[in-house]
Formats: structure tokens, C-alpha cells, sequence
């Protein structure tokens, strides 16, 4: 499994395909190396690239911080 974390494409350059590229690169890494699952969190304004590129809704994720 593989987590893709922090994905951004300054505003100005958005809608260009650069993310796309780029993840279409990973996965294909990933791939090669047997990476059968990814998964990410997702910003609304992200889910429709991810959606493209075979991405799945799934529940929310959790997570948990020590304080100190």
C-alpha cells in the first residue's frame, strides 16, 4: 500500500494536468514495484482528478495526536 500525501498545484498553474502527470508517474513507479492499493485524502476541489485517475470514496480517516 502507498499513501500520497500533499499533492498542490499553485493557483495560477491549476488546470494544466501537472498533478496529473505527476501522479500518473508515482503510480506507475509504484506499480512496477507491486504497489497494489493507494490511498490519499482528498479536497473537494481534488476529488474529480482523483475520481479520473481511479480513486474510490471511502469513509473518512482518523487519526491521533499525543499532546504534551
Amino acid at each position: 500500500m502507498a499513501r500520497i500525501v500533499n499533492v498542490f498545484t499553485v493557483q495560477t498553474l491549476r488546470g494544466r494536468g501537472i498533478a496529473r502527470e505527476l501522479l500518473q508517474a508515482v503510480m506507475q513507479q509504484c506499480e512496477a514495484l507491486g504497489v497494489r492499493e493507494f490511498n490519499l485524502g482528498a479536497t473537494p476541489e481534488a476529488r474529480v482528478l482523483y475520481r479520473s485517475l481511479g480513486f474510490e470514496d471511502y469513509p473518512a480517516e482518523m487519526r491521533r495526536r499525543v499532546r504534551f
